[in-house]
């Protein structure tokens, strides 16, 4: 960069990326989105007035100034277009001010007109000053007459760099020439996309693919690069999310949890269908289990009712956890990536503000279905509180599920095994004493277990129940009841002491899996660059441009050899013309 070897440290303090796929929270409007960017990226020396007023710059600047009070959607919530997404997406890594913004196919997914607007909007950027270098598919003719530097590949090589303007020289030099009146970008895709649609077609652009990219390299061959260097240039270079300290991380949690606390508060569909499953269940429940519940058959139903709720309770935690937080987590990496705050201060701020909202219909639930079915009514406060403990742990399970699954299918797919596996050594399908000794530990780690031993010691302690037998056939108080499941020998802080412990459990679990899931990305120069070169015989494959410890390797024709710094093998292969070139094994 600049005549000189690219330091990575300073390079990322000066550059941003655009990713291809624009996720962002879609119940924040536009204006939300970058005013958090904006708290998250941007110092905090910085007032928030200050940070406003660069936010509307940002907006102006892009064109979102109609859109700036529109959420930003998703595709059951309708938004801003598809072209104002898009450039909500820039705008958010433009609040830095970067010198050397890079985007990844900006116009995928738009049509010929936001995908003119989009640009039209980087031109603007290039134009006062900034850097933009841009993947681009198939542009339209205005498109490409923006370009100032074009850079053609066609698998793996180059077939033209330099000024747009003298791309179709270039080829036509080459005995390619452009129709008139007919968009370059199209001539190029036409010239230089493989066609493996016959065998003649795929030798005969394989052989014009070979011959565009050799004539490329004779002619920079015979050319001497010069570059200036200008890095003096660069009167000062600001880092991108580099605060830190205790204001910064506090700062942070609280502008989580407002966010985390808006996403889901506008979501009135969700809050609605929580509210409506939790009373139907509830008044479902409560009026199957409604009869002879002092009787000795209520026992048993007692305890049915006990474990369904807890089923009922944990499904309903988990799965509202498995079907938001994978996508979410999308956007929280690339955040984190970008440093714009700890993964602690995320998992604290996720946590807390997942509570109150699946909390609030726990306890409607509770206040319907524990006078229905004739519960304990001494301990009727007791029994909101281990219920609602219940919930905050599948909320953290969920959240430890989804921290490693790669999308909500995935999450889907794994967690009602986790949920199904608490379920059958919860005490209440099988006695826990009664397991194999290879076994026995796993009930430790179900929340059934725990929350099942919680509820009955709750419900049935100090109750007394009718015998229409022989007293000694029936079970006449609830201590007698606990006894047969082997929990009469403790209180209901026991099982509560491991619901905790579970929670602390999981709660780590989330905070290792999303330290461990972070985005990766191939650094420039890595060694897969090099596979699509021109093998000569020697074949010197030089990496030392790669982040890791320069190597080479030297392979003669039928032999392998494995690079030191990578899992890849290369081999020198005889083509069907004869000549030597590189496979990747």
């Amino acid at each position: 960069m600049n005549g000189k070897p690219r330091d990575e440290t300073k390079f990322r303090s000066i550059s941003a990326y655009v990713l291809q796929d624009d996720f962002m929270y879609a119940y924040l409007t536009v204006f939300e989105t970058l005013l958090m960017a904006a708290h998250f990226f941007l110092p905090v020396s910085m007032s928030s007035q200050e940070k406003e007023e660069h936010v509307r710059s940002v907006i102006a600047e892009l064109g979102l100034v109609k859109a700036s009070d529109t959420i930003i959607g998703n595709d059951k919530v309708r938004g801003v277009s598809g072209g104002e997404r898009r450039r909500a997406s820039i705008a958010v890594q433009l609040l830095t001010d970067p010198a050397v913004l890079f985007l990844d196919e900006p116009t995928s997914g738009l049509d010929a007109f936001q995908s003119q607007a989009v640009m039209e909007s980087m031109k603007k950027l290039a134009d006062d000053g900034r850097l933009v270098i841009s993947v681009i598919h198939q542009p339209r003719s205005s498109i490409y007459e923006m370009f100032n530097k074009l850079l053609v590949l066609s698998e793996g090589r180059t077939m033209f760099y330099g000024d747009a303007i003298d791309a179709v020289k270039h080829f036509q030099s080459c005995g390619f020439t452009c129709p008139d009146d007919f968009n370059p970008s199209d001539f190029f895709l036409d010239l230089l996309s493989p066609d493996n649609r016959t065998s003649e077609a795929r030798v005969e652009t394989r052989n014009r693919i070979k011959l565009l990219g050799d004539r490329w390299e004779e002619k920079v061959s015979n050319q001497e690069e010069v570059v200036e260097d200008v890095s003096s240039q660069f009167i000062s270079v600001k880092s991108i999310g580099t605060d830190e300290g205790f204001e910064k991380t506090f700062k942070a949690f609280q502008l989580l949890c407002w966010r985390c606390w808006v996403e889901q508060s506008r979501n009135k569909g969700a809050i609605i269908g929580k509210f409506v499953t939790a009373i139907l269940f509830s008044l479902i429940i409560g009026g199957i289990y409604s009869k002879d519940t002092r009787s000795q058959q209520g026992i048993q139903n007692m305890k049915g009712i006990l474990f369904f709720l807890l089923i009922n309770q944990t499904f309903n935690s988990v799965l509202a956890v498995l079907n938001s937080f994978p996508r979410e987590k999308l956007i929280v990496n690339r955040e984190r990536d970008g440093r714009a705050y700890s993964t602690l201060s995320y998992c604290l701020a996720k946590f807390f503000v997942e509570m109150p909202l699946n909390l609030i219909p726990v306890v409607v639930y509770c206040c319907i279905v524990h006078p229905l079915a004739d519960m304990n009514k001494d301990t009727f406060g007791q029994f909101i509180a281990i219920c609602m403990f219940v919930n905050s742990v599948g909320v953290a399970l969920g959240l430890a599920i989804s921290s490693f699954a790669p999308n909500v299918d995935a999450a889907n797919a794994v967690g009602p095994v986790f949920i199904i596996i608490g379920i059958l050594f919860g005490g209440f399908y099988i006695k826990v004493s009664s397991l194999p000794i290879v076994l026995n530990w796993i009930p430790f780690l179900s929340l059934f277990r725990w929350g099942f031993q919680a509820l009955c010691i709750n419900e049935f302690k100090g109750r007394t129940y009718e015998c229409n037998t022989s007293p000694n056939l029936c079970l006449l108080t609830g201590e007698e009841v606990l006894e047969t499941l082997s929990y009469n020998d403790h209180t209901v802080r026991y099982p509560l002491f491991g619901l905790g412990m579970l929670l602390v459990g999981f709660f780590c679990a989330l905070y290792v899996l999303l330290l461990l899931n972070k985005l990766t990305y191939t650094p420039l120069g890595h060694v897969g660059s090099f596979y699509a070169q021109k093998a000569d015989p020697s074949l010197r494959i030089d990496v030392s441009q790669s982040q890791a410890q320069p190597s080479y390797a030297v392979v003669a024709q039928g032999e392998e050899e494995r690079l030191s710094d990578s899992k890849a093998t290369v081999k020198v292969v005889q083509n069907d013309e004869g000549k030597k070139e590189v496979e990747l094994v």
